[in-house]
């Protein structure tokens, strides 16, 4: 061999050892317990039914390739899982802690159950995404994850109370909404980065903490058991939501909250009168109705980008201010106050949506064509108070209970009645024929009169089968309810409603004996009933973590005549159409437990209704009750009547619904 060659392969066997030196860097090995984790992860979270899980299960030295894993930059250690929608079942495994570098963890929007587990240890995780799951027990400590950003956790069914938040500074976001969470709401002290907090649709309860120190942007403590005043808000606060809770006391002040967009504090408690509103230049939507605020509204000069504004179902007096700054104004609800005087001028926005409402109020019925378009009332003030023809007076009369039309049976409209308001909810039949419900908050329209009066609304929502997600009302027209007498009265609407467009008629309606020989109740409100020591369990009952159904019953002796109100199967996505079905249900044995079976009812078109109605078996349904406030409701369903074949009893907890502004009603 020549030097030449010589010198070429030895060269060549150089340069053959190098190369893997000059390849791409070899990955490094990530800790076995990591690989453990994640292998434990895989298989305890079904990964084989995963939408995309490209190269999981790989050889040891591939973990930072598998689909939705992040590595460091020198892949020794996982930072980051995404796997949000991607069709996660299972349950958690135990060791997910070992995952100590984590950074971000996001599984959200799959169908994961049981416990979160612990997070201890995990101090670089600074987001922990698990929202719209199915999972349940308890949320784990967190105090010790001082790196966390975001914690998100909504949309489940979990239970328990909010951990403790102490300490975690860098927080800038903590959502739990839509579970079924108890207790009250840590101490926010600290939280010097919050930005948003989210607990609505909950079981909270206690007081809203001291939000001094704070620069929080988002609050939403809204459908909760919440008590005690509305603490001073931060200055920099953009939306805060509390309705639907029992808060008590003042609004706190709100003027110079520039940055406030939404202030929705309605169906509470409150007293006094409405604070000062100036300053509130980035106002959009401002709700203070069902309070019982008093006093008169103050002037609205600076809510010149407010779209909403709603003060209705409070005791305000005096006039109604000018409303010429609001440009940009498109609903205004003043109804059923104790306002007086003549209506100011409208914005010519108001016209847009006809849903504004002034009356019942003591206004001055002064003819105002804008004011007509903008309520949709011809004149304006059809509905505000005529002190020259006052209805009759049944001051104390109790109207709960399921009222019917005997001309017409198979239709109904069932009556919670708590102080001066009725819940009505109507059970009847769309233009096809089918079953179809609405419902109307009425309020008595003079302090001692038999008139209830308000908005009649349709509502779609999840499926009764799979009852995820919310409900949505819609306003389709306003119902009056007059009653001559305690069994006696008449219902009027004007809808559009269920295929039939302005539908305005009146129908006579009377109780409905459900067993002749025994005498029907005498219901009673109260401020303190003691709903729990109730023995009959006529009222309208509901379950709190899924508001947007429920069950009305009427008691007589042994029989309970239940009306479910609910959403059927078949539907759009975007909210399946009202469906109710309902039973004769006949105590079991001496105990508190009622049986039946569960019925669908078609008929004829509600604005027309002049052939007979029919019914057809679908299943089986029970209410029970551990004591006057708190039950059970179960059901199967046979497969017939456009229902699915469900014999496994799905069983609901139930309690009254209590929508007064305190108190409830029993009916001994």
């Amino acid at each position: 061999m020549n030097r030449a060659l010589r010198l070429y392969c030895i060269a060549a066997l150089a340069l053959s050892a190098l190369l893997p030196l000059c390849s791409v860097p070899a990955q490094a090995a990530i800790p076995d317990s990591e690989r453990t984790a994640l292998l434990h992860f895989y298989a305890s979270t079904n990964g084989a039914t995963w939408t995309r899980s490209t190269n999981w299960n790989g050889i040891p030295g591939t973990e930072c390739t598998w689909w939705g894993v992040t590595c460091s930059i020198d892949g020794s250690a996982v930072t980051g899982i995404n796997l949000g929608g991607n069709n996660l079942t299972g349950s958690f495994p135990d060791d997910l802690n070992a995952l100590t570098k984590l950074i971000s963890f996001n599984v959200g929007l799959n169908k994961i159950a049981g416990s979160i587990p612990a997070l201890a240890g995990m101090t670089s995780l600074m987001t922990f995404e698990v929202s719209g799951n199915r999972l349940s027990g308890t949320i784990p400590p967190v105090s010790s994850l001082t790196s966390l950003v975001s914690f998100y956790v909504a949309g489940n069914f979990l239970s328990g109370t909010l951990p403790p938040l102490s300490g975690l500074s860098n927080l800038q976001t903590f959502v739990a909404n839509g579970n079924q969470l108890t207790g009250s709401i840590p101490s926010l002290a600290g939280l010097s980065s919050l930005g948003g907090l989210q607990l609505q649709n909950n079981q909270l309860t206690g007081p809203i903490p001291d939000l001094t120190g704070l620069h929080v942007g988002y609050i939403n403590v809204a459908n909760n058991r919440l008590t005690g005043p509305i603490p001073p808000l931060p200055a920099n606060i953009g939306y805060f939501y509390a309705d639907h809770n029992q808060l008590t006391g003042s609004i706190p002040p709100l003027a110079g909250l520039s940055n406030l967009n939404y202030f929705i504090v309605s169906t509470n408690q409150l007293t006094g009168s409405i604070p000062a509103l100036t300053g509130l230049t980035s106002l959009g939507h401002f709700d203070v109705s069902f309070n019982q605020l008093t006093g008169p509204i103050p002037p609205l000069a600076s809510l010149v980008v407010t779209q909403e504004f709603f003060a209705n179902n409070n005791q305000l007096s005096g006039p109604i201010p000018s409303l010429a700054a609001m440009v940009r104004l498109n609903e205004i609800d003043l109804g059923y106050n104790q306002l007086t005087g003549n209506v100011p001028p409208g914005p010519p926005q108001l016209a847009v949506l006809h849903d504004s409402n002034l009356c019942p109020n003591f206004l001055n019925h002064t003819p105002d064509p804008a004011w007509d378009t903008a309520t949709g009332q011809m004149p304006w003030y059809t509905h505000c108070t005529d002190t020259g023809n006052p209805p009759p007076t049944l001051a104390n009369a109790n109207f709960q209970g399921l009222w019917w039309n005997a001309a017409e049976s198979g239709w109904g409209v069932n009556l919670a009645h708590q102080g001066d308001r009725i819940f009505a909810t109507w059970y009847t039949y769309d233009t096809g024929g089918n079953a179809y419900w609405l419902s109307m908050l009425a309020d008595r329209t003079t302090p001692t009169g038999s008139v209830y009066s308000g908005d009649v609304h349709a509502t779609v929502g999840p499926p009764f089968t799979n009852f995820l997600g919310p409900a949505t009302p819609t306003t389709v027209g306003t119902g009056t309810l007059t009653f001559t007498d305690a069994n006696t009265g008449s219902f009027s609407y004007r809808v559009t409603a269920g295929g039939a467009t302005n539908v305005n008629q009146t129908k006579a309606i009377t109780r409905f004996v459900i067993d002749a020989g025994t005498a029907q109740p005498v219901c009673t409100y109260s401020t303190t009933p003691d709903l729990a020591g109730a023995t009959n369990y006529q009222d309208l009952w509901w379950n709190s973590n899924e508001p947007g159904w429920g069950i009305n019953l009427a008691h007589q002796g042994n029989l309970v005549f239940v009306t479910w109100y609910t959403y059927d199967v078949n539907g759009p996505v975007a909210g399946h159409p009202p469906l109710w079905l309902s039973g004769l249900l006949k105590r079991i044995g001496s105990s508190n437990y009622f049986g039946g079976t569960l019925t669908r009812t078609s008929g004829p078109r509600f604005d027309n209704y002049m052939a007979p109605f029919g019914t057809q078996d679908v299943g089986m349904a029970t209410v029970g009750f551990t004591d006057g406030n708190h039950g059970t409701f179960s059901w199967v369903t046979n497969g017939t009547g456009g229902l699915p074949l469900n014999n496994n009893p799905q069983t609901r907890t139930i309690m009254r619904f209590l929508f007064a502004a305190q108190g409830g009603t029993t009916c001994p």
